[in-house]
């Protein structure tokens, strides 16, 4: 399955094997950028764990795209019932990045609307999202329609 954003180059596909070879250059830059390498150390994907809950249809992926079709960003989010609200079904980010030379326009913008849009199609009740203390874009989230609604708290041992 595959989707398209009319004119703002955003698709939604599966986490294929050739989704994964075009989106690890990517995520090195992402993991570069953002990780916190003092808690978590170097970046060491699960790409199993991904597989099975894109078997047990938990998995979305949405990729922003240049106009030459290359992979500008992705929004990952994995959806389920809420363990405390059985009722709700919730899209949790797990990863969103955009390649800093695409930040300037409305790319962004436009990838995080259309996995809004396309989350609450299938009937997603609350989409949450995540951001780091030092790479906070809280205020876009706001714009957006957020509400600021919880802190988390990290401990290393």
């Amino acid at each position: 399955m595959s989707y398209y954003a009319a004119g703002g180059r955003v698709f939604a596909p599966r986490f294929t094997p050739s989704l994964w070879e075009e989106v690890t250059p990517l995520l090195q830059r992402h993991w570069r950028e953002i990780a916190l390498r003092d808690v978590f150390g170097p970046v060491d994907i699960d790409k199993d764990a991904y597989g099975r809950a894109e078997a047990s249809n938990m998995l979305r992926v949405y990729t922003a795209r240049r106009e030459d079709g290359s992979l500008a960003g992705y929004a990952v989010y994995f959806v389920m019932p809420n363990f405390h609200y059985h009722s709700k079904l919730v899209a949790e980010a797990d990863v969103f990045f955009l390649v800093p030379e695409e930040r300037r326009g409305l790319t962004g913008l436009r990838l995080l609307r259309f996995a809004d849009r396309e989350l609450r199609g299938e009937g997603v009740n609350v989409i949450v999202q995540k951001v780091k203390v030092a790479h906070d874009c809280g205020l876009l989230f706001k714009r957006m329609g957020y509400t600021h609604a919880e802190n988390v708290w990290m401990k290393v041992s």
